[in-house]
């Protein structure tokens, strides 16, 4: 998955402020309606689903519009934990979910245990025996738990997981 934000502050373009203008001023409709205002402003996301997926070479069932980082963070966090429920657990699999998370953003509340986080779920991935954990010390268990906790609370209180 790819997170094209610019830490909110991206230049818009003058197309994409053009396109913008048009549907603020008379598509404004809830793509989510029936109604027609609601049909058009459906077609004008479709679209630009389209026309991303084509520019990044996706396809558009790929592409995901969020109204911002937190709600970002919760999409990528629900289809990995919806992918990995779904997969075998092998010793493969635990690597490529470490590796997910490594490029997952993190929201600011987490910003500054994320290192840390991936850290540790890459050295869970890479022993699968248990012999390093097992064998970690006091401190390194209990930082584990309380970042594993906070991560936890965050996803479910802000993502519902």
């Amino acid at each position: 998955m790819h997170y094209l934000d610019h830490a909110a502050t991206t230049p818009v373009l003058p197309e994409a402020k053009e396109a913008m203008l048009g549907a603020l001023e008379a598509d404004f409709g809830n793509p989510s309606s029936v109604h027609s205002y609601g049909r058009r402003a459906k077609e004008i996301v479709e679209d630009a689903r389209d026309r991303v997926a084509a520019a990044v070479g996706a396809s558009p069932a790929e592409i995901v519009f969020t109204g911002e980082g937190g709600e970002q963070f919760c999409t990528q966090m629900t289809d990995l934990r919806a992918g990995f429920a779904n997969a075998e657990a092998s010793e493969a699999s635990y690597a490529a979910l470490a590796d997910q998370i490594a490029a997952i953003s993190p929201p600011p509340e987490l910003a500054g245990d994320w290192p840390e986080f991936v850290d540790m779920n890459r050295s869970l991935a890479n022993d699968p025996s248990g012999e390093e954990l097992r064998n970690a010390s006091p401190e390194s268990m209990q930082r584990f738990g309380e970042i594993s906790t906070r991560v936890s609370e965050y996803m479910a209180q802000v993502c519902g997981l």
